[in-house]
């Protein structure tokens, strides 16, 4: 089962060619290199996503959708809006950043690489919110505690109970590409930039003036730790999406860091 999907999004609007109907939607896509910001084409009743910047040839995976429309053909090409090649005005294309990461049964130690339209913890954790087991908590680096939260904000990491496998989903506005961060004596737990970095980078505002950086691995759940100067580490390399503790010395300055430098 296949639908042809051709990115038009530098002059908004888009393409369809098409063939059989069926319950799972394949898409391909070409957009221009230059731009590289995800994008919601509604369709009917039928909202089909592509969840994620690419090179000229984006291939996306598939996913289930239940739709009430059928589209007619004609001559084997779909007809959008009553007509062959129907074309979606750019005033109904509307653009947004898209994240999406796998969780796991158990423990999660998440962050939000974007600011969300609503930063409910119901909105945030829509996606995978049946799965939800009990409050979502964030660690309180001057009380030493975990707190329960009901809002999610970028720069802070969360601890979310999943009660099986699944695939959190959310929209942003901005994405979250600078940090300033004040970090208390002990442990803080900290979310990251919507970039990938190496420790060395990500850390070099607080070179010398931590003991280690400790990751949750959710499919296994355990911990994972990075000391610096050690000669093995379990990993090197901080992540969108992930929450971080971050064991800070006496007198540590603010952690500064973006996705540019």
């Amino acid at each position: 089962m296949c639908y042809e999907h051709w990115w038009e999004p530098t002059f908004g609007y888009a393409w369809y060619d098409g063939g059989p109907y069926g319950q799972w939607i394949w898409i391909t896509a070409v957009d221009d290199p230059g731009y590289d910001a995800p994008v919601t084409a509604p369709l009917m009743n039928l909202t089909i996503e592509r969840v994620a910047p690419g090179d000229m040839y984006l291939d996306i995976s598939p996913r289930e959708f239940t739709h009430e429309r059928r589209f007619g053909s004609s001559g084997g090409k779909s007809e959008l809006f009553g007509k062959p090649y129907g074309r979606i005005p750019e005033s109904n294309i509307s653009w947004h950043n898209t994240f999406e990461r796998k969780l796991y049964a158990g423990w999660n130690l998440i962050s939000l690489p974007f600011k969300p339209e609503d930063n409910s913890t119901s909105s945030v954790l829509a996606s995978v919110w049946d799965n939800v087991s009990g409050p979502v908590y964030k660690y309180n680096a001057a009380t030493k505690q975990f707190e329960s939260v009901t809002t999610m904000d970028p720069g802070v990491g969360y601890f979310v109970y999943l009660t099986s496998d699944d695939y959190w989903v959310y929209n942003g506005t901005e994405k979250y590409d600078e940090m300033n961060i004040w970090l208390e004596p002990g442990l803080n737990m900290i979310g990251w930039l919507n970039c990938s970095k190496s420790i060395s980078d990500a850390l070099s505002s607080i070179v010398d003036n931590y003991n280690y950086v400790a990751r949750w691995n959710a499919s296994l759940q355990e911990f994972e730790v990075y000391v610096p100067g050690a000669p093995f580490n379990d990993f090197n390399t901080m992540e969108q999406g992930k929450g971080y503790f971050i064991s800070a010395k006496e007198g540590c300055p603010p952690l500064t860091e973006s996705c540019g430098a």
